[in-house]
């Protein structure tokens, strides 16, 4: 039998856990947020330092600068890459389909309407590689791999 400091003590170490994982599951929707946080503050502290040293007495513009410039020079350029892949993934998807249902049929001459292709292609058959019947069978493969994918999602 459990005298009584002992069950206490017990029941709080349980309570103690429930805390932290009551607080890890409001802190895991920010978690991502406040490490990129982290990392850009980090990597820009060099820079921050540099300004700071130039407008000494003014910490308020300094922040101010360098939030600027790393909405500038970071956010909006990964906002923008973003956006673009957003707009033009359906597209892109339905090209690469369509790319890939071309190579399984006709084998690797769907690719042979590329210079850049063709010149790989020649470049191959004079080392004694076939990289048509290489590419055939890597898009046979893919095009299995995404077959069986899409069926067993479904």
């Amino acid at each position: 039998m459990m005298d009584n400091k002992t069950y206490l003590s017990i029941m709080a170490a349980l309570a103690s856990a429930a805390a932290v994982w009551m607080l890890a599951l409001l802190a895991a929707p920010i978690a991502k947020p406040l490490a990129w946080a982290l990392i850009i503050g980090i990597a820009t502290l060099p820079h921050h330092d540099r300004l700071a040293k130039k407008l000494p007495g003014h910490p308020n513009c300094t922040a101010g600068i360098m939030v600027l410039a790393i909405t500038v020079c970071f956010i909006l350029p990964v906002a923008g890459v973003i956006i673009m892949v957003a707009e033009n993934a359906a597209d892109w998807y339905k090209e690469g389909e369509r790319l890939i249902m071309a190579f399984t049929t006709t084998g690797a001459g769907t690719l042979g309407h590329y210079p850049v292709i063709r010149e790989i292609i020649a470049l191959g058959e004079q080392f004694g590689i076939n990289l048509s019947g290489f590419g055939a069978k890597l898009a046979d493969g893919a095009s299995r791999y995404l077959f069986n994918m899409v069926r067993h999602s479904i």
